[in-house]
């Protein structure tokens, strides 16, 4: 259960399977004991990109469901953040950390982009409904209490309870990796494949 700042000292409490099962295999990794090689676990936040899940079950809403639902859900929602990395972004995470000189043998390295004040339910709601030409709301969204979507995520079993919970890659960033893939340029990007692709 995630809540507040998350970095790579944060304990891991996965409440479900998959998490249970991704963290053992993470503590196999990390108490192997092998000099010829090093262990680096990378964990990024939510991924998305072209043929992947994230993002496809809000572009679905707001292209397909009733505008009344998706007023209510983006006034509870306000500015949750989504946690969205692109994955061009993990990749050049990826080859940063195997073509670093440096040693990283049995480190872990958190990979998002949180700091992007865009990176939030409200604002890339905007850019989706943009690139996909839905209307924007006759009324803007009146936003609801964090209180609220805070007990509906409890009553869920939701995994993320904050709202505001921050996944900081100030670790991996510190060490000089800047991506050269801006966030909301890949969100359009995926908003128009997905656009082309439920137009044939």
């Amino acid at each position: 259960m995630a809540f507040g700042t998350i970095n790579e000292l944060t304990s891991c409490k996965p409440i479900n399977q998959y998490g249970l099962i991704k963290l053992e295999i993470d503590k196999v990794f990390l108490e192997s004991q092998n000099s010829d090689y090093d262990v680096v676990i990378l964990r990024p936040s939510s991924v998305f990109g072209m043929g992947g899940q994230a993002l496809i079950s809000i572009c679905n809403n707001i292209s397909q469901k009733s505008p009344l639902l998706n007023y209510f859900r983006k006034s509870l929602f306000g500015y949750r953040r989504l946690h969205l990395v692109p994955v061009e972004t993990v990749v050049f995470a990826l080859q940063f950390l195997c073509m670093s000189p440096q040693r990283f043998n049995q480190e872990v390295f958190i990979i998002s982009e949180d700091e992007n004040p865009s990176n939030n339910y409200y604002d890339v709601e905007n850019v989706l409904r943009e690139v996909l030409e839905i209307p924007a709301y006759v009324i803007p969204p009146i936003l609801l209490p964090h209180a609220l979507l805070k007990g509906l995520l409890r009553i869920k079993g939701s995994a993320e309870v904050d709202p505001d919970c921050y996944y900081s890659s100030s670790k991996l960033k510190d060490l000089g990796f800047v991506s050269p893939v801006d966030l909301l340029t890949s969100l359009r990007s995926f908003a128009a494949y997905y656009k082309q692709s439920h137009n044939k």
